[in-house]
C-alpha cells in the first residue's frame, strides 16, 4: 500500500471494512432475502466514491472473491451464480474507470489552476507604472 495516498488508503480501509461487514452479515440475511450477492458490489463503489481506482481494484476484487466463495457455498444454480457474479465485476470496472477519470480530471484542473497563477502573475508585471 505504499503507492496509495491518503485518499486512497482511507478508501481501501472503508471499503474493507464495508467488505468484512458484509461478509459477516450476508450468510446471515442471505435466506430471507433471495441471496442477493449483488450487494458486495458496494464496498467496491464506496471505494470509488472515496479515492482512486487502485483502492477500487482492490476491494473489488476482494469483494468478488468473497462473493465467489459465499456463492457456491450457497444453493443457487450456476446461471445465477454467473449473473450475480457478472453484475459484481460489471460494478468493479464501472467504479475503477469512474474513479481514474476523476482522478483524470482533478489532476488537469490542478494544471489549470497552476496555469491561471502564472498568467496573473505575467499580467501583473505587464501593468504600465504610473508616472
Amino acid at each position: 500500500m505504499d503507492r496509495f495516498s491518503g485518499s486512497d488508503r482511507w478508501a481501501a480501509i472503508v471499503g474493507g471494512a464495508l467488505l468484512a461487514g458484509l461478509a459477516v452479515v450476508y450468510p446471515v440475511a442471505a435466506d430471507a432475502t433471495a441471496r442477493p450477492l449483488a450487494v458486495f458490489v458496494l464496498p467496491c463503489l464506496l471505494s470509488a466514491v472515496l479515492g482512486g481506482w487502485r483502492p477500487t481494484v482492490l476491494v473489488g476484487a476482494a469483494s468478488l472473491a468473497i462473493a465467489a466463495v459465499l456463492g457456491v457455498l450457497g444453493p443457487l444454480d450456476t446461471d445465477a451464480l454467473i449473473t450475480r457474479w457478472s453484475i459484481i465485476a460489471i460494478g468493479v470496472v464501472i467504479g475503477a474507470v469512474g474513479a481514474a477519470v476523476r482522478e483524470g480530471q482533478a489532476a488537469r484542473l490542478a494544471e489549470l489552476d497552476q496555469a491561471i497563477t502564472v498568467r496573473e502573475a505575467f499580467e501583473r508585471a505587464l501593468v504600465p507604472v504610473p508616472v
